[in-house]
């Protein structure tokens, strides 16, 4: 599938394929089905596409597709509180070493990095939503605005940056004829830019896009069982703790797993 921000658009790069679902369209329809069944259900929903356009470091998309990803989680929470019985969990399976510097403001002549603003000169962006101005809630009209916010990478290859939002989505780095990475030319507004070398940004990794890394991540849960995920958990404590939110006693008398007689969550 594409990115939520090329669906919306329906720009080049989704072609013919402009009826594709949203991922809370298809969370929806998962519920609808799934609810059926009286013995309960276990449904993942992943909103792959935000890691897909954070390693080509497209933070924006990737902006676009959390909030898709959140209003995914909105329906589950609506059908959760319907019924009672529904635990939510919400976390990521890794991170990326994007983070918020600053903004982006081009309004007294510079450009690049030297436009980056940090602290008081930052102030606050200026994305809106033409219908109720809840932005971050709900998608901005546009992320290219006149000032919009700096987003850094701890990890990257050799890429270009002029801080402007890609139209389609661009790979940071080519290959060129004899085998070597190297970075987009057209990753920039001005490809052919004679000074391109100012948004030159020298890599960290030896690689042709960013990888994960391993901080931790936020676990979040509503519902019965919730009690169960609390503190700092290893990742192998979340299955022993979803386990017990359902009502399974993994070792049992026997030192088997089993299931109770009383359910827990479904």
């Amino acid at each position: 599938m594409n990115t939520y921000y090329d669906r919306a658009t329906r720009n080049k790069s989704v072609g013919s394929f402009t009826d594709q679902p949203t991922l809370w369209e298809m969370t929806e329809k998962a519920l609808e089905i799934l609810s059926k069944n009286d013995h309960g259900f276990f449904l993942m929903v992943e909103g792959g596409l935000i890691d897909k356009q954070l390693h080509p470091h497209d933070w924006e998309r990737a902006a676009y597709d959390t909030i898709e990803f959140d209003k995914a989680i909105e329906v589950a929470k609506r059908f959760a509180e319907r019924r009672g019985d529904t635990l939510i969990i919400v976390t990521a399976d890794h991170s990326h070493s994007n983070s918020i510097t600053g903004t982006y403001w081009e309004g007294d002549g510079r450009s690049g990095r030297e436009a980056v603003r940090l602290y008081a000169e930052a102030g606050f962006p200026t994305y809106t939503h033409g219908q109720s101005g809840r932005f971050p809630i709900e998608f901005p009209d546009t992320p290219e605005v006149e000032r919009k916010l700096a987003v850094h990478f701890g990890n990257h290859p050799d890429f270009y940056n002029d801080y402007h939002f890609p139209e389609e989505p661009t790979s940071p780095t080519i290959r060129t004829s004899d085998g070597k990475t190297v970075a987009n030319p057209n990753r920039l507004k001005n490809p052919d830019d004679p000074n391109k070398g100012r948004f030159f940004n020298p890599g960290t990794i030896a690689s042709d896009l960013g990888v994960h890394t391993a901080d931790d991540v936020t676990l979040m849960a509503y519902g019965p069982g919730a009690q169960y995920f609390k503190g700092t958990m290893n990742n192998t404590d979340v299955f022993i703790a979803m386990a017990r939110a359902g009502g399974f006693d993994l070792l049992g008398r026997a030192g088997s797993p089993k299931t109770p007689s009383v359910g827990g969550a479904r």
